[in-house]
């Protein structure tokens, strides 16, 4: 999966579930792509373009924190 499908807000959070060692994978559906952490889905985001600042990839992030924590 190329960095370029996740959006660089979301990624940056994944980068620090790598460093601590927390498991996650993105599934690739036909129109979306779902985040799994821990083995639990956290989200789903379009593949296309998502670098926008907007609230779908701030939620996006906030689940992805929330689930680290309950990983932990």
């Amino acid at each position: 999966m190329s960095r370029g499908e996740i959006p660089k807000l979301v990624q940056d959070e994944l980068d620090l579930l790598t460093e601590k060692g927390i498991v996650w994978r993105v599934e690739k559906g036909a129109k979306h792509l779902k985040l799994v952490i821990a083995g639990r889905l956290v989200g789903i985001f379009s593949r296309g373009k998502n670098d926008r600042d907007d609230r779908t990839i701030k939620n996006l992030r906030s689940s992805v924190r929330r689930a680290a924590r309950e990983a932990t």
